[in-house]
Formats: structure tokens, sequence, C-alpha cells
């Protein structure tokens, strides 16, 4: 969770920051500190964000999934399902 919000009240954590999604900071801070492959990664989000995010940290959008009730992917054992292409 990213401890930046725009509207927050304690300094100097009410800005906008690369960190808050739709904007891919904490996936590509992730990336450099755990030496992650973005190629072979896969993103599981419940909000439109969250894949706009990995997208835009440069996951292949069908690695991106969304999960959650109403959609496709229902949840975590959806997604989890399609990652090991069962």
């Amino acid at each position: 969770m990213c401890p930046y919000h725009p509207k927050g009240v304690v300094a100097p954590f009410n800005v906008e920051h690369p960190w808050r999604k739709p904007a891919p900071g904490m996936i590509l801070e992730a990336t450099r500190e755990l030496s992650l492959d973005l190629g072979r990664s896969w993103l599981v989000g419940d909000a439109v964000r969250d894949i706009e995010a990995g997208r835009g940290a440069g996951l292949s959008p069908e690695r991106c999934l969304l999960v959650g009730p109403g959609r496709q992917l229902q949840g975590l054992g959806d997604a989890a399902r399609v990652i090991l292409g069962l």
C-alpha cells in the first residue's frame, strides 16, 4: 500500500507520488529491490488502476489479471489457474 495521498494530512506523505497507482512506481521499485524479471512476472489486481500500473511498468497485458466479483476471473484461485496454464 502506498503511504502517499495528495489529500492526506500527514507531511511529507500528503503529496502526489510516483508510487500511487495507476503510476507504476511501486512495481518498478520492487523490480529494482528484488531483481524481478518483469518479462516472467504476473500482476493480479482487483482494480483497473492495478492493471494500468502493471502495464505502465512494462508487463504484457496478458500477464495483468483483473479479478473480482462480476469479472471473468472471480478471485485468486481463477488467477492461479490462468498463471499455471490449467
